[in-house]
This record gives C-alpha cells, sequence and structure tokens, in this order.
C-alpha cells in the first residue's frame, strides 16, 4: 500500500506502511526535553511549531523572512516532523488515551482532527497509532475545524 490522498484535495493522508520514527533515528532524553520545553500549555492545548528545521523546506508565501537563511519553522511548509516531536506526540497521545480510559467508559471512540499546517498528517499519524494500540476506536476526519469536531462529537455522543 502507498501514500493515501484525500480524493477531494490530493493532501497526504498517510502511509500505513511507512513508520513515523525509524529505530535508528530515537532521539536521546535531552533531544526529547528540549522539544517538550518548546511546548507551551494553553487554553486550546498544547502547542509548538512541530515543522522540523529544514531551509530547504518552502515557506509560504506571506513570510516575510521567505529568502532569509534561518528563517523561522512557522514559515515552513514542510511536512518532516523531527524524531524528537514524533516521541513527544506519542506522549501526548498517550496521556490523552489514559485520560480517555481513565473515564471507564470499555471501548472509547476518539475523533481526530486536524487543521491545514503540512506537519498535521505526521502527528496525526502518531497520534492514531498509539490510541489504537490503547484499545480505542479512532475516526480521523483529516482537516477539520475545531466547531466542526465539537459538534460532531456532541451528535455522536448522543446516538
Amino acid at each position: 500500500m502507498s501514500m493515501i490522498e484525500h480524493p477531494g484535495t490530493g493532501f497526504p493522508v498517510g502511509d500505513p506502511e511507512l513508520l513515523p520514527l525509524d529505530k535508528d533515528l530515537l532521539p536521546g532524553a535531552e533531544e526529547v526535553r528540549a522539544a517538550a520545553d518548546a511546548t507551551i500549555l494553553s487554553a486550546s492545548g498544547w502547542r509548538k511549531i512541530f515543522a522540523a528545521s529544514d531551509p530547504a523546506a518552502p515557506r509560504a508565501p506571506w513570510a516575510l523572512s521567505l529568502f532569509e537563511p534561518g528563517a523561522p519553522d512557522e514559515d515552513s511548509l514542510g511536512t518532516r516532523v523531527a524524531p524528537a516531536d514524533i516521541v513527544l506526540a506519542a506522549a501526548m497521545a498517550k496521556t490523552f488515551g489514559e485520560m480517555i480510559l481513565s473515564g471507564g467508559h470499555g471501548n472509547p471512540a476518539v475523533l481526530l482532527g486536524i487543521d491545514t499546517r503540512p506537519t498535521g498528517p505526521a502527528i496525526a499519524d502518531v497520534f492514531a497509532r498509539v490510541l489504537i494500540a490503547m484499545g480505542m476506536r479512532v475516526r480521523y476526519l483529516f482537516i477539520v475545524a475545531a466547531p466542526e469536531i465539537m459538534a460532531f462529537a456532541g451528535r455522536a455522543a448522543s446516538l
């Protein structure tokens, strides 16, 4: 099986054959700690720039630093996520999964959606794999606005 693409947009959804992290590329504890230190917790959840530093990655056309060496990663349109951030995303998924499972609801279903950032499919891939490994049913909605996923969750819970 190869890359799965969204039929309407042609955007990459994920490649089930591609492992998110090669065992030969596992980061050390200090790398993961540094990745975690760059994360903030806000009212909307954990926030971080997940785009891996890559000077060759395309930059957003609106970025003022488009042609400057060392342009901020927040302007990156790259899809690659650094190994330490993959581990961090897995830890986030595990933490979220443990919270869901602590509610004692047997075989829970989790809605998983992303915004339009290019790193979304890579992060969602990690989250889906961790949650499935924890015994949850994952419903991947792909690109979805937060109010829509909340409305869907509210509707699904009442069925």
